[in-house]
């Protein structure tokens, strides 16, 4: 395609110069010699110089293509061997590319990244709670420690896992950052009651499309499976959750500023509602 864009370029360069200053016949011959010669050269130095660049741009668009179908073999692996996780996966992706389309940022990045994220988590993935049937047992700290150990290595493995399957650098740091450094939601009651400190590793949100995934990631978890008494109780805990990651300072690396802040929340709360259209609201 490019080759024929400089073939045609030098075509109608050579019939506009023709025409303006060289209307005899021999004068049009050497024209046409002297151009396709000049459009020869200057295919081969494309070639030369920017070939290898060309194709690899199309082997990443190939690629990314691929990532993004479903029956790539990790996400099938997902589906099958932790579904509560590949459907939490899905709506993180919908959320965030709603939200990432109110602020202008990169969405086929956003999906991408709410598809892999939580790709460790196929580690052991009855250690969560999207995968298990029953709510978790009362533990002694010991229990409690090697659970909350056994949560966080979902990062590691994530990034294990993404290399393996050599997936691109910006789904890793996805994986990497949608946690930050910040302790675990599930545990943190039980985790503080027994004096436990455990982070996930990090870093923080180091661009806004992970500080957006972040988000919707923390706030599918919440919203999924509980019962609100209205609109406004949603709102009120989506805002809280956001609210959570700003006062943690899990945002603060992330450039998103205040504006896109506001937006966000507006904007989760939007998708939310119609995803869970049919929920009904339950009184106190």
């Amino acid at each position: 395609m490019f080759y024929l864009i400089i073939f045609l370029g030098v075509e109608i360069f050579s019939i506009a110069l023709y025409r303006a200053f060289l209307p005899n016949f021999w004068g049009s011959v050497l024209l046409v010699i002297f151009v396709s010669s000049l459009g020869g050269l200057i295919a081969t130095l494309f070639v030369t110089y920017f070939g290898d660049f060309l194709r690899s741009v199309q082997k990443n668009n190939n690629k990314m293509l691929r990532l993004e179908n479903l029956s790539h073999p990790l996400l099938l692996k997902l589906s099958k061997n932790a579904p509560g996780t590949y459907s939490h996966s899905l709506t993180v992706a919908e959320l965030a590319i709603f939200a990432g389309k109110k602020i202008n940022i990169d969405t086929s990045y956003l999906r991408l990244g709410g598809y892999y994220h939580d790709i460790g988590k196929l580690h052991n993935p009855n250690m969560f709670l999207e995968n298990k049937m029953k709510p978790l047992k009362l533990m002694d700290k010991k229990e409690l420690v090697e659970t909350a150990k056994a949560i966080i290595a979902h990062v590691p493995e994530g990034v294990k896992l993404a290399k393996e399957y050599e997936l691109p650098g910006e789904i890793i740091e996805v994986i990497c950052q949608h946690h930050g450094n910040a302790g675990i939601d599930s545990l943190k009651t039980e985790l503080d009651k027994m004096d436990v400190r455990l982070e996930y590793p990090g870093p923080k949100p180091l661009s806004k499309e992970t500080a957006v995934i972040m988000l919707a990631d923390t706030i599918d978890a919440r919203i999924r499976g509980a019962k609100f008494q209205n609109e406004e109780s949603l709102a009120k805990t989506i805002n809280a959750e956001i609210d959570r990651k700003i006062n943690s300072e899990q945002l603060n690396l992330s450039g998103l500023k205040q504006k896109d802040i506001d937006t966000l929340r507006q904007a989760y709360l939007e998708k939310i509602q119609s995803l869970y259209h049919n929920r009904k609201f339950y009184k106190s």
